[in-house]
């Protein structure tokens, strides 16, 4: 990151807060000229001794379309000589460090600097006399920031007008006692703060821009190629898609920045969740035979590392259920960001709960104060503390319903009863007429798939496929109900209960060409069955803290798969146990290292 951004937020805005002591004009209203101008704004410009500093920064500051092209030769004062309607807003000498501006254009990188932040910040297409509009207009500048030009009290983004305004042939002109501040919006402060170079650097990687142009405004024509003024572009990242909604400056938003230091500090916690294999194996149509993907496994890891690590780097504030978007300054935020129960958020988050919840919000910025920008407050953190499992590593959630789950050709073939319907099961959606309400407790999405035998003797088996998974440690559980939940298949009374092992494939040794597999253990017995208890929804924990060895996500076809067998032996077991399956759903819940 260059320092002469920070150095100069810090330099101009403090000196721009020094030049809005100068006394405001008397005149209650603005006037123009009665005459009809003839001069173009940059003629009146030009000929105005107390615009001198202005006349050269506009002279050589050159347009460019966006922040990726090259300057054009067309400079702003000839832009202000095209028939193009603007209104400018022009600092007079010495209100202003006009010579910052002037050495900064001898800089590669300066042209940039100077338009964004200086020379746009002052013009607006279309004609703000002053004359009408209300107390206060919303100016749209060509930086697309949105400046307050406020009629009653004489200012423009709270800097007081000299005299009164000057009608152009292409415009108005307002004389200033001072330079606009400019204010980043978040995009933009990564930009200009020190210490956010790998963030910056990995939000311009593999940038895709796309201009608008049925969007945009065509300005000048200079050597037959059209100038536009108000470009709209679409600008998007390969691993977040489009970057337009940190820069929307109608919006209110809130950053939690990582700076170098905790930038390198994620990817490390990160990447140990993202372990990848050159190869996975997996089963195609049935075919017994063993195909392979092949990975670029560092480049997979490198996307889903980073993708995490922005996942978790802004989240709307106009989203949050109890923030005022009217009260918009900086000591209600940090007062309200100190009281809030949660945090909703956008990025990556648990199926079950969407929110941070206090104190772990708290923890994510400790130690560091928020900053105002134009379209909300920004943290600056040097500690990534987030924890994996409320940030990435989630919990999973399998519904059995889901039949595309349902494993079919995945590492290892579900056992098949004699009909497909068994084979793939029946799914039964809970309502107030078909369910046992003196059974406690709630189904997901009230509804469970279940599995039936062919025979009161038959030990139905089966198979799903468990997604996005990372390498790391869960705790798996399958959620099981009850047979008589469903009061149109079961009496009250029947409270059979499910007998049942448990089998995870994960891995595949390619030397023997058999699966790798772990079978579940009871933790209450240490055998391998499992019984469900009577008449109540049951969460069974099938593996604690299981650690997959490499990470699947992004990795399909390829997928672990959990199996469920039925196991009833014995006469005086099939007193107690029913053979069918009644499978709510699978989870698996992360866990922090």
């Amino acid at each position: 990151m260059n320092s002469r951004y920070f150095k100069w937020l810090k330099s101009g805005l403090l000196g721009t807060l020094a030049l809005l002591g100068f006394n405001a004009c008397t005149d209650d209203h603005f006037d123009i000229s009665s005459t009809t101008p003839k001069e173009s704004l940059w003629a009146q410009i030009a000929s105005n001794p107390k615009l001198d500093s202005l006349k050269q920064i506009l002279e050589r500051t050159t347009f460019t379309v966006d922040e990726y092209s090259k300057p054009s030769t067309m400079t702003y004062a000839k832009l202000l000589q095209s028939s193009q309607t603007f209104t400018v807003w022009a600092p007079e000498d010495g209100t202003y460090n006009a010579s910052h501006w002037l050495e900064l254009l001898n800089t590669p990188s300066g042209n940039n600097e100077v338009e964004k932040q200086f020379v746009r910040n002052h013009i607006a297409r279309y004609n703000f006399s002053g004359v009408n509009g209300g107390d206060t207009i919303k100016v749209t500048m060509l930086n697309s920031k949105i400046n307050e030009f406020n009629l009653l009290e004489r200012t423009f983004k709270k800097v007081p007008l000299e005299g009164t305004a000057l009608s152009a042939s292409n415009g108005s002109l307002h004389l200033l006692s001072g330079m606009a501040p400019f204010s980043a919006n978040l995009y933009e402060a990564i930009e200009f703060t020190e210490g956010l170079d790998s963030l910056y650097n990995f939000l311009h990687e593999d940038d895709t821009l796309m201009f608008i142009q049925s969007a945009s405004t065509p300005g000048a024509t200079v050597n037959g190629q059209i100038q536009y003024v108000d470009s709209v572009f679409s600008v998007s990242n390969k691993v977040i898609g489009s970057l337009n909604s940190w820069k929307n400056e109608d919006s209110i938003m809130l950053g939690i920045l990582p700076s170098n230091i905790a930038w390198t500090e994620a990817k490390d916690k990160v990447a140990r969740y993202f372990k990848y294999k050159q190869t996975y194996p997996y089963r195609e149509n049935g075919n017994t035979r063993i195909l392979y993907n092949k990975f670029d496994v560092d480049s997979m890891a490198d996307v889903n590392i980073k993708s995490v690590i922005l996942g978790n780097v802004i989240t709307s504030l106009g989203k949050q259920p109890s923030y005022d978007e009217r009260q918009s300054s900086l000591d209600y935020f940090k007062n309200w960001i100190a009281n809030a129960d949660s945090l909703v958020r956008g990025g990556y988050t648990s199926l079950s709960d969407p929110n941070i919840y206090q104190p772990y919000l708290s923890t994510l910025f400790a130690g560091a104060e928020p900053t105002e920008v134009s379209n909300g407050f920004v943290y600056t953190v040097d500690n990534y503390n987030y924890l994996p499992s409320k940030s990435w590593h989630t919990t999973i959630r399998v519904e059995a319903e889901a039949s595309y789950w349902q494993n079919v050709n995945g590492f290892q073939s579900a056992a098949k009863e004699s009909s497909e319907s068994q084979y793939y099961g029946t799914s039964v959606y809970l309502n107030s007429l078909n369910r046992n309400d003196t059974i406690e407790g709630t189904v997901s999405n009230n509804s469970f798939r279940y599995f039936n035998g062919s025979s009161s003797a038959s030990q139905p088996t089966i198979s799903y496929k468990l997604p996005s998974v990372q390498s790391g440690k869960y705790d798996i559980y399958v959620v099981m109900v009850p047979l008589n939940i469903n009061l149109k298949t079961q009496a009250t009374a029947d409270t059979k209960r499910n007998r049942f092992q448990a089998t995870l494939v994960y891995d595949y040794n390619e030397s023997n060409g058999r699966d790798i597999s772990a079978n579940a253990t009871n933790e209450l017995d240490g055998t391998r069955y499992f019984e469900t208890r009577a008449g109540v929804i049951d969460t069974v924990l099938l593996f604690r803290d299981f650690e997959f060895p490499y990470a699947f996500e992004g990795a399909e076809p390829s997928y672990p798969m959990i199996t469920l067998k039925s196991v009833i032996n014995t006469s005086a077991q099939r007193l107690q146990f029913d053979p069918a399956l009644y499978i709510d759903c699978f989870l698996l819940v992360g866990k922090d290292d």
